[in-house]
């Protein structure tokens, strides 16, 4: 029997994993939802083209706003919604990651890698190689082909910040 209740405990605990903070908004039952977008931007790379819009979104008599992110691939594309709540907190992230990557760049090691993880799975670092500092984003950590690369981190987090009205 306490097998059973582990293991019952275990799923619980992987579903909860897999949600976000959109799809739990979003996935209530019973409700009125609209979603309306606005001040969609790109950014390019020598990969992909990025999409960047700000959706709020209205579930009943309640409100949120998320910065949507969306990276086609092959056959689909990959989605990160980052909710308005963590806006500070992941611009402050990438702040310090700012500061931090003009003193790794002149790290001896081979290869260094630094980053940021939201609660919702969506990953902002770089790595330095060569002494080069390489900017990435991927739009959820558990999934394949979610890799963006950031041309100019500067430009990347004006726009983001614009999207966000977090100045």
């Amino acid at each position: 029997m306490t097998i059973s209740l582990s293991a019952n405990s275990q799923q619980k605990e992987d579903s909860n994993a897999s949600t976000t903070k959109f799809t739990d908004f979003t996935a209530r039952a019973g409700q009125i939802m609209s979603f309306e977008d606005f001040n969609e931007t790109s950014f390019t790379s020598l990969y992909a083209t990025l999409s960047a819009k700000k959706r709020i979104v209205k579930s009943g008599n309640e409100q949120k706003v998320f910065i949507i992110l969306e990276l086609p691939t092959k056959y689909s594309s990959r989605t990160a919604a980052i909710a308005e709540e963590d806006f500070q907190d992941l611009f402050n992230a990438i702040s310090t990651l700012q500061n931090d990557a003009k003193v790794d760049a002149n790290t001896s090691s081979g290869y260094m890698e630094k980053f940021y993880v939201t609660e919702d799975h969506f990953k902002i670092g770089y790595y330095v190689s060569k002494s080069q500092v390489k900017w990435y984003i991927d739009l959820d950590t558990r999934l394949s082909e979610s890799t963006f690369f950031i041309k100019e981190i500067d430009y990347f987090v004006l726009r983001m910040k614009t999207l966000s009205n977090t100045n």
